[in-house]
């Protein structure tokens, strides 16, 4: 790093409040609270000077009304590394046993509903194209 860029990066206080609602937060969430649109709490603030465009408004109490997520504890890919379970594993043959049910759950064959026969041979009979 340059030494202009380390002095301005010493610079900038890291303490500054990156929005200039965060010093109205606590009034802002409350009105919220109490179910008062945005557009009163946006006249509210620019009667004291505080200028803000509505979606800037909406964007800071949507981040700010939520909990913050937790860290979730990592995940183990690794069965043998979940000790706090045990694991229960199944014989191949189960397994072949279970893949098997559902191939033939799957693919059972369709069963067609039997149709009258179009006509019926008599050797007997000549052939005609009126039924007799």
């Amino acid at each position: 790093m340059t030494e202009e860029y380390q002095r301005l990066y010493e610079s900038i206080d890291g303490n500054d409040a990156r929005s200039k609602l965060e010093s109205y937060r606590e009034v802002i969430l409350r009105w919220k609270r109490d179910s008062r649109p945005f557009r009163a709490i946006q006249r509210a603030l620019s009667k004291n000077g505080v200028s803000v465009a509505l979606g800037t408004l909406h964007e800071f109490v949507q981040r700010r009304s939520r909990p913050r997520k937790s860290v979730a504890p990592p995940i183990h890919h690794n069965p043998a590394a979940c000790s706090d379970r045990p694991q229960a594993r199944r014989s191949p043959e189960e397994v072949a046993a279970m893949r098997e049910a559902a191939r033939a759950a799957n693919h059972k064959p369709t069963v067609k509903p039997k149709e009258p026969p179009i006509f019926e041979y008599d050797p007997t009979k000549p052939l005609t194209n009126r039924p007799s």
